[in-house]
């Protein structure tokens, strides 16, 4: 039996650790009680050490945690945890941080602020002490209210005047995309989630995958005529003129997640260099440019024809228009091309078909039809190559006696092979069986994470963040990230060898590189 004591001894020798490595580096450990600076954080995840440690605290702490309080206790706060959620949203709606900024740690009272923010002050109250207990703000005397490192996160970087005068422009300042972020989840995200029950329950939607029986459809199209979204998918309802607003800040979301991607992604997640001179890269789905930008200015000697729908296409068109990129689009070396990944492919036998953030939009049958039209283009196994980059998720369990990967990960230059390995699945179905399992066994550079005894729930060692994720695609059209067993199992389906697995870290945190081979 484990005791509380050996939970506790476990997060005290991994503190030990962040610890030395923040005296390492010349930092201080950071106070929740003033603004957040860049570079301030005890996380470091070029040092794998501490990659670990912070993992190993996470899961620790959500196990000791789970294990002192009340059962009821616990499934009460975890139901319950989306209005925290809401409260978050509205603060950053109503500017609150922004109020407080030059207020400083002294604060200002709840009636000051809520005069600024036009807002009643027995309301913002309750709004605000929901946040303060949860580290977001602080309530530093009775009534008085300060920012702190975790509400100085939702600086838009403009006046409370300024925002409130043009609400159109609140998200173009530097750093505006984690608002950006926390009220896109606090909007469409938690709405979703009210009706996930209502959308698995309808009997003529529980056993759809069509991407517009989503808890999404369920949300917005019981609300007003106006937003309706009865038979869209979200892509389509976003493109409704009076969803603009919604639409511009899911970019500026999106923009931003791209700057927290590791850097060493898409050139080192597959082997470029390899390819002869003038192969073509296909970017299928890839927008307005941004990766085949990447992949062509680390190898000039590749072509990339970036594929999207024609609107995205006239938009990428006059993107490139300054620099380097306007060069490389100038010789052709970057190229941009309408087409739908659900129709035939139009390129033949290129040397890799690339996606990035596609197949984990849509349900299994949505991605067959991708597939199979990649595979019907595709040459054989030593002309063409499928390189996916999507989340791997871990299996929240531990396997005994497999896998090598540490809880937190390692470098790409310690993870995934060069040389392919066999692999497959007995079919298509998500509960993939022996061959299967057999299948991920021998995909070459997977790995699974470990945990130091007594800890048994992979999951809370990044708190759950790539499985909530995968919910949020799975509510938003029917999509969903997946694990190694799975991939496997699809990708055989749909004409495809997984061949090798390149890991940028094996909880999930970010994506991992797939790259397969035409059966």
């Amino acid at each position: 039996m484990t005791s509380l004591t050996t939970l506790a001894e476990l997060i005290l020798a991994q503190c030990k650790v962040l610890d030395a490595s923040c005296a390492q580096r010349g930092i201080a450990i950071p106070s929740l009680d003033a603004p957040y600076k860049p570079g301030s954080d005890v996380a470091n995840d070029k040092d794998p050490q501490v990659v670990d440690a912070l993992a190993i605290i996470a899961s620790t702490t959500h196990q000791l945690l789970n294990t002192i309080q009340p059962a009821p206790m616990g499934l009460f706060s975890l139901v319950t945890s989306g209005v925290a959620g809401a409260a978050l949203r509205a603060a950053s709606e109503l500017n609150v941080t922004e109020a407080l900024r030059d207020a400083g740690e002294k604060g200002l009272h709840v009636d000051e602020i809520a005069a600024k923010c036009k807002t009643h002050p027995l309301k913002l109250g309750v709004i605000l002490r929901v946040l303060t207990s949860n580290w977001v703000y602080k309530e530093v005397r009775p009534d008085v209210f300060a920012n702190n490192r975790l509400s100085s996160v939702l600086d838009k970087g403009q006046s409370v005047e300024e925002l409130q005068a043009h609400p159109e422009n609140k998200y173009t300042k530097p750093f505006a995309g984690l608002a950006a972020g926390v009220d896109h989840f606090g909007d469409e995200t938690l709405k979703m989630s009210a009706h996930l029950s209502e959308a698995l329950s309808d009997p003529a939607w529980t056993l759809s995958t069509k991407p517009h029986h989503s808890a999404f459809n369920k949300a917005f199209s019981s609300s007003s005529s106006a937003e309706g979204a009865e038979g869209m998918t979200l892509w389509e309802w976003y493109e409704r003129p009076e969803q603009k607003a919604r639409h511009d800040r899911f970019k500026v979301l999106m923009a931003t997640g791209e700057k927290f991607d590791s850097p060493e992604l898409v050139p080192n997640g597959f082997e470029w260099t390899s390819l002869p001179d003038n192969a073509l890269v296909v970017d299928v789905g890839g927008g307005i440019g941004n990766i085949s930008m990447q992949i062509a200015k680390a190898n000039p000697r590749l072509k990339v024809v970036c594929q999207d729908m024609e609107k995205t296409v006239e938009v990428a068109n006059g993107h490139w228009k300054d620099g380097e990129e306007k060069a490389i689009v100038e010789s052709g070396r970057v190229t941009f091309q309408a087409s739908d990944f659900f129709a035939p492919q139009p390129i033949k036998h290129a040397s890799v078909y690339f996606m990035k953030h596609i197949l984990h939009d849509w349900a299994d049958d949505a991605c067959l039809t991708i597939l199979r039209s990649l595979r019907s283009a595709a040459g054989d196994s030593k002309e063409s190559k499928l390189v996916v980059m999507d989340k791997v998720l871990p299996y929240t369990c531990l396997t005994e006696g497999f896998g090598e990967g540490k809880v937190g990960g390692a470098s790409v230059s310690k993870i995934g092979g060069q040389d392919g390995s066999e692999g497959g699945a007995k079919d298509g179905e998500r509960n993939e069986g022996k061959e299967g399992r057999e299948g991920r066994d021998e995909v070459e550079g997977y790995k699974e994470p470990t945990l130091p005894a007594p800890l048994t729930n992979v999951g809370a060692a990044t708190t759950g963040f790539p499985y909530t994720a995968s919910l949020m695609m799975m509510m938003t059209g029917n999509g969903q990230e997946r694990t190694i067993g799975h991939f496997v199992a699809l990708f055989k389906q749909g004409g495809w060898k997984v061949e090798r697995v390149r890991q940028f870290d094996v909880l999930a945190k970010n994506d991992s590189v797939i790259v397969a081979v035409p059966i």
